[in-house]
């Protein structure tokens, strides 16, 4: 089944309100620049508000034929993040990202590529970036294999897991959270269960940004915690969890 792409992704204008030297970006010929090189798109999303739907924030989620087997054993999914806006919120942004098949969860991998970013303003030879972006993108594929690997091997002791969730819930909710960190630990199905990085990583992270459980308000009020829809959000909770663990990762390699 072909999927429908929000209208921001066609759009031929931007935001009356910003300057002359904005260049509009169209992300559907970017996508095309992309699909060129054997990427398909497998997800989109865009932060809908009312009449202004074809200038928001919107993402899309991109694979490779390439890496659709045989890149892990677990079910992850190396994919390519293209971000963009026409109101002047968002640069264009290239990112390489996962995916995980069995709990249907897309990631951000913010420190493996540190991807590729263009502004609006004065932008020129654009496809040429567009280009050289899919082949750094490439290159760090493997990159983020290696990562993964080296989550995997690495044992978290009970304290350390402990920690890693109480800074994971203040990524979403700061100080002030509603939710106990043992919350964020728990493994959802079985084959997340283990004490590993990676392991840690893929419990918080799905907790973080699906929610589905209880949590108490500053009134002792039970709440009932929902995922993450803000586009911005999701994309910004995803990168600096993954850099959270990259970090723990570092430190327990050094």
């Amino acid at each position: 089944m072909e999927l429908t792409l929000p209208p921001a992704f066609y759009s031929d204008t931007h935001a009356s309100r910003l300057s002359d030297k904005y260049v509009h970006v169209k992300t559907s010929e970017v996508l095309d620049v992309f699909q060129d090189h054997g990427w398909k798109i497998s997800a989109a999303s865009s932060a809908n508000r009312g009449k202004n739907q074809q200038h928001s924030r919107h993402l899309v989620r991109m694979r490779h034929s390439d890496y659709l087997e045989g890149f892990r054993s677990d079910g992850v999914i190396p994919e390519l993040l293209v971000l963009n806006s026409h109101n002047g919120s968002w640069a264009l942004r290239m990112m390489l990202g996962m995916f995980r098949t069995v709990c249907a969860n897309g990631m951000v991998a913010g420190s493996v590529w540190e991807g590729v970013t263009l502004k609006h303003y004065r932008l020129k030879d654009l496809e040429a970036k567009v280009q050289s972006a899919t082949v750094s993108m490439s290159d760090h594929v493997h990159t983020l294999g290696n990562c993964i690997e080296t989550w995997d091997k690495i044992e978290l002791s009970a304290p350390q897991q402990e920690e890693f969730a109480t800074k994971a819930r203040e990524i979403r909710w700061g100080a002030a959270t509603p939710v106990e960190a043992s919350v964020l630990l728990e493994a959802r199905r079985p084959e997340d269960t283990g004490t590993s990085l990676w392991k840690v990583f893929n419990r918080v992270q799905e907790s973080l940004t699906q929610g589905g459980f209880s949590g108490r308000t500053s009134n002792n009020h039970i709440m009932s915690v929902k995922g993450v829809k803000n586009v911005r959000r999701d994309f910004m909770y995803n990168k600096r969890l993954w850099e959270l663990a990259d970090n723990l990762s570092k430190e327990a390699t050094a």
